[in-house]
């Protein structure tokens, strides 16, 4: 096609300039290049991280609700104490429970496991002494709520971990709104110095095993113990677990201190 001097070749046709647009789209798609990606993957990734946060919310949230739907579900509905036998404690300190019992009685004298020699300043006198179990770490690490380290406190929620016994002696415990009396028949006291004794490691000479100097004051000592502690074995689920086998009315299940206390 001929044209004058100074015209201007014609223009590519409209139909062809938008046919070429939508292959060179097509090509760089094919290529990997796509402009919206960056925003797909931004939404995707926000997505993702919400998603994990609502996990992180709802899991433990999940946890207390089950801990106190069957924390206040009793066993032993119908169980009624002993009118006479053995005076027996349950305490606790806000976090964890211990079952407080007299030193000597016609089922056990504990200084025979527990002599005063294993402890900086123990009376032979002393009146009662006190067990409970727990994260063996989380023990001996953190003798007071100021020595708490944030490590120590996600191993002891999240992993499985090796456990330790706490003995401590003390004089005459009174009753608080932290400390519960409930009264044992015989056989109830026999089985339960059983079940807290089998909770206990044992040497090749079937003596306990203390771990030394790891006491947090002159009265009480830390010994190794059988089990794992966990988010679902703690050391209120232990007490708890040693009521329920004595016929004591407690909760199913009782991680918390509260839902131990809670029907005594």
């Amino acid at each position: 096609m001929l044209r004058l001097a100074g015209e201007k070749p014609p223009g590519r046709p409209r139909k062809l300039r938008k046919l070429h647009s939508r292959t060179m789209t097509h090509a760089e798609r094919n290529a990997g290049v796509d402009p919206g990606t960056p925003h797909v993957l931004t939404r995707t990734l926000l997505k993702y991280i919400f998603r994990v946060g609502l996990v992180l919310i709802a899991l433990p949230l999940a946890y207390v609700l089950l801990a106190f739907i069957l924390g206040s579900i009793p066993v032993n509905r119908d169980a009624q104490q002993a009118q006479h036998g053995i005076e027996v404690f349950v305490g606790s300190n806000g976090v964890h429970t211990d079952f407080v019992m007299p030193v000597r009685s016609e089922a056990i004298d504990w200084q025979a496991h527990f002599p005063v020699a294993h402890f900086r300043n123990v009376e032979p006198s002393v009146s009662h002494i006190a067990f409970g179990w727990g994260d063996r770490e989380f023990y001996l690490e953190t003798p007071t709520w100021a020595d708490l380290e944030l490590g120590t406190a996600f191993r002891a929620s999240l992993l499985t971990s090796r456990s330790a016994m706490h003995v401590t002696y003390l004089n005459h415990p009174g009753v608080s709104e932290r400390r519960k009396r409930i009264v044992l028949s015989s056989a109830q006291y026999q089985h339960l110095v059983g079940y807290v004794l089998d909770s206990f490691e044992r040497d090749t000479s079937n003596r306990v095993i203390l771990i030394p100097d790891k006491g947090y004051g002159s009265n009480d000592a830390f010994y190794t113990a059988n089990g794992s502690y966990s988010l679902w074995n703690t050391c209120n689920t232990w007490t708890g677990r040693g009521l329920r086998q004595i016929g004591i009315k407690t909760g199913v299940w009782t991680p918390f201190a509260g839902s131990v206390l809670l029907h005594l």
